[in-house]
């Protein structure tokens, strides 16, 4: 029995750590692993999505991958500004990717319309997997997670 004080004080900390006060505790190494990875992730993909937006011709894609590219950009500002509130370094990220013609892309490197827009799905759902499993990870409730 005398495990049950700290179990109510954990329980106590836990419940305590959903709701928003000024004496957060610090983040435990899952949760800035969860933000790191996740940072990572948003950041090759906002590059390779750009590189995608050079390779392609079709108006549809062109649009898809651009709200791709937007999206990824402003989830890595909204991450990093945590980041860097929480005193977590930044992984290395790429740099954006220049504007450049499509039809210049040779064929032996150009990726086809399908593949490009398959990799895309499968960078979302991956982003998307990795947000729930930091979310389920985390104690504190102010760890970005969508």
């Amino acid at each position: 029995m005398k495990y049950v004080p700290d179990l109510l004080q954990a329980l106590k900390n836990v419940v305590q750590s959903f709701v928003k006060d000024e004496n957060k505790t610090p983040l435990h190494i899952g949760e800035a692993m969860g933000c790191w990875i996740f940072l990572a992730l948003a950041g090759e993909t906002q590059v390779q999505t750009e590189a995608g937006i050079n390779s392609t011709t079709d108006p549809e894609l062109r649009k898809a991958l651009q709200e791709a590219v937007n999206m990824f950009k402003s989830e890595k500002e909204r991450i990093v500004a945590f980041m860097r509130s929480e005193g977590i370094p930044s992984p290395p990220l790429s740099e954006s990717k220049p504007i450049s013609d499509p039809n210049s892309v040779p064929l032996g490197v150009k990726l086809t319309d399908n593949e490009l827009a398959n990799s895309l799905k499968k960078k979302i759902s991956m982003a998307i997997t990795n947000c729930s499993e930091a979310a389920s990870q985390s104690l504190r409730s102010d760890v970005p997670s969508d």
